[in-house]
């Protein structure tokens, strides 16, 4: 599954938003769920109760989508990047580490939350 390290090193790099760090220039992920998600798994509540405003998305990607993150994050690396998914941005951070993993855990809030779960059900991919 997914290691403690790894969720904790990816939920500070992709989740942890800081609108006061964006930029005009920021780089951008854009994730469309139906193509781009192998697997989903949400988690309501975690057993530790941490961050009780918070979803938890475990997301394992496709092998396009892995190679995509791994070049933004490459390319952009120290810069602002905006992280979509469905056309919903979910967040702003700062990129640390070049992000060359199929599995992400990405933090929504209870805002973000019923406008993008709708977009998580669709099956089939219907690139934009």
């Amino acid at each position: 599954m997914f290691s403690t390290v790894r969720i904790s090193t990816l939920l500070l790099t992709l989740s942890l938003a800081s609108q006061s760090m964006a930029s005009t220039s920021e780089a951008e992920i854009r994730f469309n769920s139906s193509c781009d998600f192998k697997e989903l798994k949400i988690a309501v509540k975690d057993e530790a109760n941490i961050n009780p405003g918070l979803i938890k998305l475990e997301v394992k990607l496709q092998p396009d989508a892995t190679e995509r993150l791994l070049q933004v994050s490459r390319k952009y690396l120290g810069k602002t990047l905006a992280t979509y998914i469905n056309n919903i941005k979910i967040s702003t951070t700062t990129i640390r580490n070049e992000l060359n993993t199929s599995n992400l855990t990405i933090a929504v809030d209870n805002k973000i939350a019923p406008k993008l779960f709708p977009g998580l059900l669709s099956k089939q991919c219907q690139p934009e």
